[in-house]
């Protein structure tokens, strides 16, 4: 397992950033709204700041997601992409799954079963 760099409370997200052999994994949990987007946001700066060839984002805890957390994780796509690096979103719970196959964010995002999927 790769070192922990930070572990940021948001008010009803956890953020923990840990970096791995094969890139850096952003772990959310709990719930991701407006009230959350700055926050996250910063997260983004400090992976972007990083120059990764993959970040995977771990969504296996998170409960819920608001238009504006999607929102934030489109940013974050966009910003990624400008770097040449792979974005993947890992282990999503099946209601969160649901809102990414209904708005059809599942043809935008690479979206993978599990974390040792998508690190590889």
């Amino acid at each position: 397992m790769g070192s922990t760099e930070s572990g940021a409370k948001m008010s009803n997200l956890q953020c923990d950033l840990s970096t791995q052999p094969q890139g850096l994994l952003l772990k959310l949990s709990g719930q991701f709204g407006y009230g959350e987007m700055e926050e996250f946001e910063k997260q983004a700066t400090r992976m972007a700041s990083h120059n990764p060839t993959l970040v995977v984002l771990d969504l296996s805890e998170l409960k819920a997601i608001t238009s504006a957390g999607i929102g934030a994780l489109l940013r974050l796509k966009k910003s990624m992409d400008t770097r040449n690096c792979v974005l993947r979103m890992a282990a999503l719970p099946a209601n969160i799954e649901e809102v990414f196959k209904l708005s059809r964010l599942s043809d935008v995002f690479q979206i993978v079963a599990s974390v040792d999927q998508a690190m590889n």
